[in-house]
């Protein structure tokens, strides 16, 4: 009975087997390949949800980027310039993790500002000196706001691995520009 039990499992798994190689029958790749191929074919597409946020998250890191390096030109409040060092430090930084997290993916990546984006630019290097810091504050917690929700989004619920583990990753830098900015806003800065 034990020898029969046993013969049994092994006529099972040698069907299980050759079920396998059935399915692959003709195929010049291993198993191991084949599903290789399969991740790299899925991970050129990105869906549209993702596409969004890679276009959105480039855009808005060029916006801070800019806005960042006019507050150290504009703004006389030595908080306010650090500031917006820190924020072309990290959004370049980020901006460059982006490009190598999509770097192999079916997607156009942003290289300048959409009309959208050019016109929050211009108006916050029209407005006079003395009312810039708080134009600038203002912006950067408006977009800081809209990227956190972006993040927390795709980061939760992002098709792509790779960019739900970035999204993930850089998170706590956006939310503490963020509390900066508004921390900047609430002690009078301006």
């Amino acid at each position: 009975m034990k020898y029969l039990l046993v013969i049994a499992l092994l006529i099972s798994l040698v069907a299980c087997n050759q079920q396998q190689r059935n399915k692959y029958k003709g195929e010049s790749l291993s198993t191991a390949d084949s599903i290789q191929q399969k991740k790299e074919l899925d991970s050129a597409q990105l869906g549209s949800a993702d596409q969004n946020f890679v276009k959105s998250i480039a855009l808005s890191g060029m916006l801070e980027v800019a806005a960042g390096k006019m507050a150290g030109e504009k703004s006389k409040d030595t908080a306010i310039q650090n500031f917006g060092r820190i924020l072309v430090k990290h959004h370049q930084q980020l901006a460059k993790d982006l490009k190598d997290v999509v770097s192999q993916r079916d997607i156009q990546f942003p290289e300048k500002l959409d009309d959208s984006h050019q016109q929050k630019m211009d108006s916050l290097a029209a407005i006079p000196t003395a009312e810039f810091d708080r134009a600038f504050l203002q912006l950067m917690i408006q977009d800081h706001k809209t990227a956190v929700s972006l993040f927390d989004q795709i980061g939760a619920h992002g098709k792509d691995v790779q960019l739900q583990a970035f999204a993930n990753k850089n998170i706590p830098i956006i939310r503490k520009h963020l509390k900066l900015a508004n921390d900047l806003i609430e002690k009078g800065q301006p």
